[in-house]
């Protein structure tokens, strides 16, 4: 059995997609304030923990040559 032929294109009388919150752009994360603090502790804690293990492993290199 066949079935319809089915467009794949919105209906002509459908809107366009605007978004929910009534915002034509995106927003800039940079710009607002941070809303989970936690995060940025997060990334800085990593980086210190990538900090120390590059000094560590520098160390054993050395103590290795």
């Amino acid at each position: 059995m066949r079935r319809p032929e089915v467009s794949r294109t919105a209906a002509p009388w459908l809107p366009d997609h605007r978004s929910p919150y009534g915002l034509d752009t995106p927003l800039d994360g940079s710009a607002n304030a941070i809303v989970r603090p936690y995060l940025r502790e997060n990334e800085r804690e990593r980086a210190r923990q990538s900090r120390r293990l590059a000094l560590v492993l520098a160390a054993d290199a050395e103590a290795v040559a």
